[in-house]
């Protein structure tokens, strides 16, 4: 046999394919997986501390960014003060009486302000008040010749480290009787303040003037502490401090005039990440010994237990395949892959077995639906044509009653056929999703009388007694007029034949106001055989038929799946019930147009004791 017709050789079970690929991947971890495992827990525990790092410092940006604009809102606060400027204008008047007010009103500003320094300056940038609890207030230059705004101020006194000062000026405010001068307020970043920022941005906080420490959250004395006991690179790196690992960066806070540079550094102490870092490599290095050991060991076990109930699964979808969709699929749910799988295949099976069941239904609705549609067609036009063959032929011949006659049975099958053709457009606007509905303030009791006056003809025809009972005073109602007098001919249609042939039956429309008293129900009442319960949710769904052949309602045919989507449509409700003494009730309702406070006069009118009363 040559090579080209030897037979493929046959797959691999999956239970070999996993031993197999399993073992390998225990020989080949215990080689490949342990350095690199090693080298990306440590670079992944560096990458979050310089992560966490940086996440301080953006902290911390932003933190004095919001401390000068605070500082510079306080000086503003602080200069359109009504009782400062009443103040000042004492003090001009009567300077010795109204100093000790003004630096006592000053200070406790400071105080409620949590400020270091107020100082009011005159228009002359000469020094009014000034009012501070800073040890090295003294130190600072003239303030009154800052320019309005915030800004970052150092003081470099002989002999003694730098100080930092947050400093914001606002000019006072102007007016008819106001002052001319400016406020000038201020904070000293000291040993607190770095405190401080450490509790909230987590990273120890040292400024620095140049390259020389002046405040740290370290220590009390930054200059003798942190100088010598540092080890590594300024700036963003990794520095030992008295054997404290920590990660540090910094940003430039403020440049002043001469080129001086005030700096941020910001420390993270890294130890518990260090010992964290020792641990977790650790127990990795177990975990591998352990996994090597165990994976072999799993490896034959976990590839029979998946495998087998993947085997019952691949017949059941056999099964189906087949055409067998009545029995469930039974599956292991012990493994949550499998489970998903079997519970997505029993999930197909219902709905194939669901749709098939639906596709059945719905092809002898259909049959049904087409064979009625035919027959309600078929009627009316048959009636059309004899008469209308009728006319042609023995027109002359005719007597002016017999044409009456026939001039009305064609009025009747051309209202038959408009209103069947309406109704099937309606449908398909309903199916196609393009029906619309539009409410307005409207007279429901020209609503009924179109109704009716459409209706009259044909309830002439049978003999049946149409009876309008409207309240005293008919409210308004939101309705589309066109699409509410469609409802009332469909349900007028229906009561009529399902009472077809019985001697003086009597067809009634009435209207009330409901409790809540803004709904209005509109009632259609007939003396026909009724509607059994177990038939009414079909039709109240708007079905076209609520069954086949002798068992559908009389009467109640293609028009409820246009009542049912022209009534909720309006927002309103719809439903059929028994009516006392026998026959239905067919009801509706509509909003009532409250908003307008219209009511129109009522009537109660009952038509005479002959066929066609309105």
């Amino acid at each position: 046999m040559t090579e080209d017709s030897a037979p493929a050789s046959a797959p691999l079970s999956l239970a070999a394919q996993m031993m197999i690929s399993l073992a390998a991947l225990a020989l080949l971890s215990t080689l490949v997986v342990g350095l690199p495992a090693i080298w990306l827990v440590r670079n992944q525990l560096e990458s979050q501390a310089r992560a966490q790092l940086q996440q301080g410092m953006q902290a911390s940006q932003a933190l004095y960014a919001v401390q000068l604009k605070e500082l510079a809102g306080l000086a503003t606060l602080t200069a359109e003060r009504p009782s400062l400027a009443a103040l000042l204008r004492q003090a001009q008047n009567a300077p010795r009486s109204a100093d000790d007010d003004l630096l006592t009103y000053l200070d406790t500003l400071r105080d409620g302000a949590d400020l270091d320094l107020i100082a009011v300056c005159d228009e002359a940038s000469a020094p009014l008040a000034q009012v501070d609890d800073a040890a090295g207030a003294a130190q600072l230059p003239p303030l009154c010749t800052l320019a309005a705004g915030a800004t970052v101020l150092v003081t470099q006194p002989s002999g003694v480290l730098p100080q930092v000062w947050l400093v914001a000026a606002q000019p006072l405010a102007s007016g008819a009787d106001a002052v001319a001068g400016m406020v000038v307020t201020a904070r000293w970043l000291d040993l607190a303040h770095t405190q401080e920022m450490r509790s909230q941005t987590g990273l120890e906080h040292t400024l620095l003037v140049g390259d020389l420490p002046v405040v740290s959250s370290l220590v009390e004395d930054a200059e003798a502490s942190l100088s010598g006991n540092t080890s590594g690179q300024p700036g963003r790196s990794r520095i030992s401090w008295h054997g404290q690992p920590f990660y540090t960066d910094r940003f430039t806070l403020a440049t002043q005039h001469d080129g001086t540079t005030t700096t941020v550094e910001g420390a993270l102490d890294v130890t518990r990440l260090v010992a964290a870092e020792q641990r977790l490599l650790r127990l990795l290095l177990a975990s591998m010994a352990l996994a090597t050991v165990l994976g072999l060991g799993l490896a034959v076990a976990l590839a029979r237990r998946i495998s087998s109930p993947l085997a019952d699964l691949a017949r059941a979808a056999a099964a189906m395949r087949s055409g067998n969709l009545s029995s469930p699929i039974a599956f292991d749910a012990s493994v949550r892959e499998v489970a998903l799988l079997g519970e997505s295949l029993e999930v197909t099976r219902a709905d194939l077995q669901r749709s098939l069941a639906e596709l059945r239904q719905e092809k002898a609705l259909t049959d049904h639906f087409l064979a009625n549609v035919s027959h309600e067609f078929r009627t009316p036009l048959t009636a059309v044509a004899a008469s209308v063959e009728l006319l042609i032929d023995q027109a002359a011949e005719l007597s002016p009653a017999e044409l009456q006659e026939l001039l009305t049975t064609l009025h009747l099958g051309v209202l038959n056929l408009h209103k069947l053709v309406d109704n099937l457009l309606e449908s398909a606007n309903i199916e196609a999703g393009r029906f619309r509905a539009r409410p307005r303030p409207a007279n429901l009791g020209e609503i009924i009388a179109n109704a009716a006056a459409t209706m009259q003809p044909l309830l002439d025809r049978h003999g049946q007694r149409l009876v309008v009972e409207l309240p005293a005073a008919i409210p308004v109602v939101m309705a589309d007029p066109r699409r509410i007098v469609q409802v009332l001919v469909n349900l007028l249609s229906n009561a009529s034949n399902a009472q077809r042939g019985l001697a003086a039956s009597q067809i009634t429309i009435s209207a009330l106001l409901e409790a809540d008293g803004q709904t209005v129900r509109v009632l259609v009442a007939d003396q026909g055989p009724g509607i059994p319960l177990e038939q009414r949710a079909a039709l109240l769904q708007g079905r076209r038929f609520a069954g086949t052949g002798s068992d559908a309602p009389g009467g109640f045919g293609l028009g409820l799946s246009v009542v049912k989507a022209i009534v909720e449509g309006h927002g309103g409700r719809w439903g059929i019930d028994d009516r006392a003494g026998g026959g239905a009730v067919a009801w509706f309702t509509l909003p009532r147009a409250v908003s307008q406070g219209l009511e129109i006069p009522g009537q109660q009118h009952q038509g005479p004791s002959g066929p066609g009363g309105t």
